[in-house]
Order: structure tokens, then C-alpha cells, then sequence
């Protein structure tokens, strides 16, 4: 039951070069883009955050180790 700031159910984002969208599911995580990737929450074994950007604007790395 994820909502984003947006009133939307995802988080824009972007994954390498191609901009998507990242959807909060109850077994996992779905970025919707060409192609879209599901990740299932049981196959992650650590999940890092780091914040980056400017004072007006703010960004964050996610990176998944996946097991």
C-alpha cells in the first residue's frame, strides 16, 4: 500500500541509463521500464543507501546485493 509523495504507488528512478519507475510491492521490488525487472525481497542479501545532490535537490543510490 505504498504511496509516493506524487499521490502515485512508485518512486521515479533510474537504472543505468534508462529512466523508470520503482514500485514497492509486498514480495519484492518492480522497475517498470524496457525491460522490466522484478526483484524478490528473499534474494536480496544486503541493500546499501547513500545521499547525494545539492541543497535545493536531493538524491539516493540504492544498490541491492543480490544472493
Amino acid at each position: 500500500n505504498f504511496m509516493g509523495h506524487s499521490g502515485t504507488p512508485a518512486v521515479s528512478c533510474s537504472y543505468k541509463a534508462a529512466s523508470g519507475f520503482i514500485y514497492p510491492l509486498e514480495r519484492g521490488i518492480m522497475f517498470v521500464y524496457k525491460p522490466p525487472i522484478f526483484v524478490k525481497f528473499e534474494d536480496v542479501q544486503s541493500v546499501n543507501f547513500a545521499r547525494y545532490g545539492s541543497q535545493w535537490r536531493a538524491h539516493f543510490l540504492l544498490s541491492a546485493h543480490l544472493g
